[in-house]
């Protein structure tokens, strides 16, 4: 099921001071070379522990796992710019093409990158919370100046109910990340399970949030952009331009239904709606739903009508 996502990295925190640090680098490893996945990883490093750099260095490469950024979370000692100077003179020539950053510092080690987490995202007044975020990134990062968001903590992900809720602010936050200037983001869930739960019976099931992650993970070549929106408060919209054309995520954020009209349409488009009726073999049998769930809808004058169900998504490749 992990394979479905097509991530771009997994995240993983490493505290070097603790003999279990080598364990769950080992088991990340494993998981990033199944899946054909990086690592972030997440560094907690004290002020006696410059050395384990140099071991981290010698066990990155036992792990063969590629590194597409490392996070440096000093507790005391050097400052945390010096820390990360460390790291990347040690680590790149081990990891070549990974970014490096301070957690939750805007400033960069030389040709670094800003590092911004976003703790406890909420469901209820959800809206409101992610203004807040983007006002908050924008007065620390500046405008449109690209960061990694890491982690972004939010119920979405675990999210289960009569109606998709976690998979529509799921689009909402992703749109927001976009309009700041996010070049990554490292989804975690509050406790527990992610998008990806195991029954006792074995089999894997998801939460409607997987298929939001899935449909970005599927554009592994595109480029995020971003469109207006007369009805800001009612419908979040993620735009990402692939190899084959336009892919758009349309969520309704409301509980009400939405009418939605999207213009300059030159053909048809393949839509997959994820609602209410439809959660239910969206989470039991994920694979099925997406390969047979989309249907093709051709376009009036150029625009096409979507009528949206209360807190649902609809994927519009266009």
């Amino acid at each position: 099921m992990l394979l479905g996502l097509r991530l771009a990295h997994l995240r993983v925190r490493l505290e070097l001071g603790s003999p279990s640090w080598r364990t769950a680098l080992g088991r990340a490893a494993e998981t990033g070379l199944a899946t054909a996945t990086s690592l972030e990883l997440v560094l907690g490093v004290g002020r006696f522990e410059s050395d384990c750099l140099q071991t981290l260095a010698h066990e990155l490469v036992l792990a063969q796992v590629g590194i597409a950024r490392v996070i440096i979370e000093p507790e005391d000692g050097p400052s945390a710019l010096t820390w990360a100077d460390q790291a990347s003179l040690v680590l790149t020539p081990i990891a070549p093409k990974a970014e490096f950053g301070v957690a939750t510092q805007p400033e960069t080690v030389g040709g670094g990158i800003p590092v911004r987490s976003i703790g406890s995202l909420p469901l209820r007044g959800g809206g409101a919370a992610l203004e807040r975020e983007h006002a908050q990134i924008v007065r620390e990062i500046g405008k449109e100046r690209r960061f990694a968001a890491s982690p972004v903590v939010t119920s979405a992900l675990p999210h289960r109910g009569p109606h998709p809720v976690g998979a529509a602010f799921t689009v909402s936050t992703l749109e927001m990340l976009a309009r700041a200037g996010a070049s990554s983001v490292s989804f975690a869930a509050p406790t527990g399970w992610g998008v990806i739960r195991r029954r006792k019976d074995g089999r894997e099931v998801v939460t409607p949030a997987y298929h939001v992650l899935a449909d970005v993970g599927d554009c592994q070549f595109g480029q995020v952009g971003l469109l207006d929106c007369s009805n800001e408060e009612a419908v979040a919209v993620a735009c990402i331009y692939t190899l084959d054309g336009v892919r758009l995520l349309l969520a309704n954020v409301t509980k009400a239904p939405v009418r939605v009209v999207v213009g300059s349409l030159a053909g048809p488009a393949q839509l997959l709606a994820l609602t209410a009726a439809s959660v239910g073999a969206a989470v039991e049998e994920p694979e099925r739903f997406r390969r047979r769930g989309a249907a093709t809808r051709r376009p009036r004058r150029g625009g096409l009508t979507l009528d949206l169900d209360p807190w649902s998504v609809v994927r519009l490749d266009v």
